[in-house]
């Protein structure tokens, strides 16, 4: 019952909210005194945000976000002064969703938040206007001079109220908390603005798969980010021709697939494009490896670590921060076996954290014991490499065949390059192992 009690107390949020834009308002504009100001309560009024602010994240462990918890509140409090109907026994209306939103933006649904805005921008010019017609002094400000020059402050003074009437003091305490409303709102346009931009039909995946291009099959490159309509590829050593469709294949766990793109933006290491398929099968291809998320979620960084206040602190005074993980960068390799005519599969490699001789390795295929492979990294020519599993690392996930009906391994590996040998598999090349 206790949690039934809380799930609807917090719609009293939104009165709440009202009341902290309202405020500043009354007083910027009717001179009202919200509370009784003093040189000591004012100081806690000022300093509880940054108070506030530096407990949320020391106790969140870093993991809490306040700009993001305030951006959601602004958004939600509208939707919590509407639910009061309930409590006039007034049924709210259903609506479902949209679920064809696509770069639009409802002004209309946040008229609640700009007339905050527009209000508070009003108050704060009619409170300068004002002072410029009446700038009165009041002891809170003499105090406060006082504190500055002389460096102490008697207690009668620290404790002393401010006379009621309008003044340069209730101006700037009140104009405080009204700036601090038009951020939040400012902040929540934009956030609305970014996200309309944002907004695809298909949710755009940042994973790196192997790539080669029409006429080059001896170096590949990789995908940045890539949806069921959309790719973006890094190409750092490699200009494309002028042309409006580039042929290309995607290396995907469940073998290449090759497709066209459309060239929709180009810049320096960089080229963007939209499928053209010819078929739908080739793209539910893609739709199956995209959607597999089993492996997707390898990439993330698990024990990533946020910093809190205390570790700021800590590392001012020259202490190191332990179980901090360094973000990894995961390379899409393309991986076949010596003397085999099976064709080659993705490889993902990361740099690993326990030793510069190690790798961590996701792989579609299972490595059990040391062997040899031919090995193609992002711009560079095939090299034979003989790869050692050290041991397999243990996953995010439950270990289960994606959509593609494929699985995956982790694994702590040595990877470690032969003399040039000749193959046929991919193309044979000297370099380096990076």
């Amino acid at each position: 019952r206790l949690s039934y009690l809380s799930l609807g107390l917090i719609y009293l949020e939104g009165w709440q909210q009202l009341l902290l834009f309202l405020i500043p308002l009354c007083a910027l504009v009717l001179g009202w005194v919200p509370f009784e100001i003093s040189l000591f309560n004012v100081l806690l009024v000022l300093c509880y945000p940054i108070v506030s602010y530096v407990l949320l994240q020391e106790f969140g462990c870093g993991f809490s976000r306040f700009w993001t918890n305030e951006i959601f509140a602004m958004a939600r409090w509208p939707v919590h002064l509407a639910s009061a109907a309930a409590l006039l026994g007034k049924k709210l209306h259903w609506r479902s969703s949209a679920k064809n939103i696509q770069g639009r933006v409802s002004w209309w649904l946040m008229m609640p938040q700009l007339a905050i805005m527009i209000l508070s921008i009003m108050a704060l010019a009619y409170a300068g206007w004002r002072l410029n017609q009446e700038f009165v002094v009041g002891p809170l400000a003499q105090s406060l001079m006082q504190l500055f020059s002389n460096g102490q402050v008697t207690q009668a003074v620290l404790f002393e109220p401010l006379p009621a009437g309008y003044s340069v003091e209730l101006v700037v305490i009140a104009g405080f908390w009204a700036v601090l409303n038009i951020v939040r709102v400012g902040l929540f346009i934009a956030k609305a603005l970014r996200n309309a931009r944002q907004s695809h039909a298909y949710f755009r995946f940042s994973i790196p798969l192997p790539v080669t291009l029409e006429g080059d099959q001896e170096c590949i490159v990789q995908t940045v980010s890539i949806s069921e309509d959309w790719v973006r590829l890094a190409l750092p050593t490699r200009p494309l021709m002028p042309s409006q469709t580039l042929s290309l294949t995607l290396y995907l766990p469940d073998g290449p697939l090759d497709c066209v793109i459309k060239i929709s933006r180009r810049e320096t290491g960089f080229v963007e494009g939209d499928f053209i398929w010819f078929n739908q099968a080739q793209q539910d291809r893609l739709a199956a490896t995209l959607y597999s998320v089993g492996w997707q979620r390898e990439l993330q960084p698990h024990h990533a670590y946020f910093l809190t206040p205390s570790d700021v602190v800590a590392h001012m005074f020259g202490r190191a921060t332990l179980g901090v993980e360094p973000k990894r960068q995961w390379q899409a390799c393309l991986l076949q076996q010596d003397s085999t005519s099976q064709k080659p599969v993705p490889l993902l490699v990361s740099q690993s954290t326990e030793s510069l001789q190690t790798h961590e390795v996701i792989s579609f295929i299972p490595l059990s014991e040391t062997k040899a492979y031919s090995l193609m990294q992002p711009g560079q020519r095939a090299v034979s490499v003989t790869i050692t599993p050290l041991n397999e690392q243990p996953i995010a996930s439950l270990r289960h065949p994606g959509l593609n009906g494929k699985d995956f391994r982790r694994y702590i590996a040595i990877i470690a390059e032969n003399p040039t040998i000749a193959y046929t598999s991919i193309q044979h090349s000297t370099g380096a192992f990076k």
